[in-house]
């Protein structure tokens, strides 16, 4: 069955499953609840990559920066989240959020484990779930460089932006601060 392997000045144990399969183990102390917190993993390889792995978490440990395991899931984490964001956001985000997570990213990937989501999985959430931008003009704008004019048209800055050009008549002056446009100042 399983063999305990104690290594003597490291705080931890390291169990033999199978062949080539260890278990490592180190116990963190109780937590604000009461309860112990442990760090597990286990490593398939051979004894020496156990062991370096208990002494990897004995310097984390001694340094405070290691944490326990956590088998928590998106499902989970997302209500600890939802729940900051109802307290110390506005209703709409809180709304939009909640609306945004329950309906596109909760159904595909709510059960995992929040340790197993890599980049790809949102990455691949995000491609099938766009957000909704608007795509209307904004009247009285006149349209340039500008990162609105630019995505209205699909076109890149460069294609966009045009010398600057020396106005013929009043008329023609649409930048600046508090001018209207031609369709503004003709009326």
């Amino acid at each position: 069955m399983s063999r305990k392997i104690q290594i003597k000045g490291l705080r931890g144990t390291i169990y033999k499953r199978g062949d080539q399969s260890y278990r490592v183990q180190l116990s963190l102390g109780r937590n604000a609840e009461g309860k112990y917190d442990i760090k597990r993993e286990t490593v398939r390889g051979t004894e020496r990559d156990a062991i370096d792995l208990l002494t990897r978490w004995n310097v984390e440990y001694l340094d405070n920066t290691i944490t326990a395991t956590n088998h928590q899931t998106v499902q989970k984490a997302y209500e600890e989240w939802i729940e900051f964001i109802r307290e110390y956001r506005k209703p709409n985000t809180h709304r939009f959020y909640r609306e945004r997570f329950e309906s596109d990213i909760l159904p595909m990937i709510g059960h995992r484990r929040l340790k197993d989501i890599k980049l790809s999985d949102l990455q691949k959430i995000m491609k099938e779930y766009p957000t909704k931008t608007s795509t209307t003009s904004v009247p009285c704008r006149p349209s340039g460089v500008g990162a609105r004019s630019t995505r209205r048209s699909g076109k890149t800055s460069a294609e966009t932006w045009r010398p600057k050009q020396r106005p013929r008549n009043k008329r023609r002056m649409i930048s600046g601060a508090g001018r209207k446009c031609r369709r503004c100042i003709s009326t």
